[in-house]
């Protein structure tokens, strides 16, 4: 699963997350990936955004990954 793409994907999924609220934590990065596979408008807007239905899963896959407390 690790990648240089998908490390890439995380920190600018998680650098957009920490300007969003500054209250990120690598736990809410996690419990927002579970929410977008979870919930079918978030689904759909991946979908929309990137073309591919599996595009939510996949940026769960990734976050849940890289996502871990050291």
């Amino acid at each position: 699963m690790p990648s240089e793409a998908a490390q890439t994907a995380f920190e600018a999924h998680q650098t957009w997350l920490q300007t969003a609220t500054p209250r990120y934590s690598l736990a809410m990065h996690r419990g927002l990936a579970a929410m977008y596979v979870a919930d079918e408008r978030f689904t759909a807007y991946y979908t929309k955004l990137i073309g591919d239905q599996r595009v939510a899963e996949a940026l769960q896959t990734i976050i849940e990954y890289y996502a871990i407390e050291a």
